[in-house]
C-alpha cells in the first residue's frame, strides 16, 4: 500500500516517480523519503507506466545515465499522454528522444553529484498548493 507524507517545502503531498536503477537513485530515493516525499520506483516498463496512471506523479524523474533503453521506452509512452513534468538525467552526447522539446514539458539535465541538489530542482518544479 502507497503513503503520502507532507512535504516540508510547499505543504502539499508530492509524489515522484523515479525511473532507473543508479546508484544516485539510490541516494535521490534516501533525500527523497527524509523530506516526506513518497518515492516510486518501478523496476520495468509496465510497473512505470502503471503508477504513472494509478497514483498520478508530481513528477517523473528518467535516469537514463545506465538503463538508457528503458528511460526511453517510458519517456515514448508518458509524451504520447502528453505527461506534463518529465526530467531526464542523461550524460549521453547522442541525441534522445527528449531533445528539442519545450523545457516546461521536459527538463534534461546531466547527474548531479548531491540528491538534495536534484530535490531543490523538483520542489522548484512542483507547484504548492494554496
Amino acid at each position: 500500500m502507497l503513503t503520502r507524507h507532507a512535504d516540508v517545502l510547499s505543504d502539499r503531498f508530492v509524489t515522484l516517480l523515479y525511473v532507473g536503477y543508479s546508484a544516485q537513485g539510490d541516494q535521490l530515493q534516501t533525500s527523497a523519503t527524509s523530506r516526506g516525499w513518497n518515492f516510486l520506483r518501478p523496476t520495468a516498463l509496465l510497473e512505470a507506466l502503471a503508477l504513472y496512471v494509478f497514483c498520478f506523479p508530481d513528477l517523473v524523474v528518467l535516469d537514463a545515465t545506465v538503463e538508457r533503453d528503458l528511460a526511453e521506452a517510458v519517456f515514448f509512452h508518458l509524451r504520447s499522454v502528453d505527461a506534463p513534468a518529465l526530467l531526464v538525467l542523461t550524460e549521453a552526447t547522442t541525441p534522445g528522444p527528449w531533445d528539442g522539446l519545450p523545457s516546461p514539458t521536459v527538463t534534461v539535465i546531466p547527474p548531479v553529484a548531491h540528491p538534495d541538489a536534484l530535490l531543490d530542482l523538483v520542489a522548484n518544479r512542483v507547484e504548492p498548493v494554496a
